[in-house]
């Protein structure tokens, strides 16, 4: 196996971080591009949700709309990816500068 085999690329730093998505549940981790959900019952890959949720440091939720993009059934609770979708410039800036903040 070459090392670019086991690599993984992603187009934002993601972090694990716990931050509560409104009717869904906690994230496991969040980038700017999306996150990651762990919920009761999955949702359906393809699916597009409306998402609200508070960054700490922040007085306005973040509100955006994303699509699932993968769903890990394997555990007691599921674990759902999504992309945000529809999400303003500030508020993915917001997202963006929280990861950079929680990373370091």
């Amino acid at each position: 196996m070459t090392d670019l085999e086991t690599t993984e690329f992603r187009k934002h730093l993601r972090v694990d971080a716990r931050v509560t998505v409104s009717y869904l549940g906690p994230t496991k981790n969040l980038s700017a591009g999306g996150m990651c959900v762990i919920m009761d019952t999955p949702l359906a890959i393809g699916s597009e949700v409306e998402l609200e949720f508070e960054l700490p440091g922040r007085g306005e939720p973040v509100r955006c709309s994303a699509q699932v993009v993968w769903a890990d059934k394997t555990r007691s609770k599921c674990e759902v990816g999504l992309v945000f979708l529809d999400i303003s410039e500030e508020d993915r800036a917001q997202v963006e500068d929280f990861v950079v903040r929680y990373a370091s």
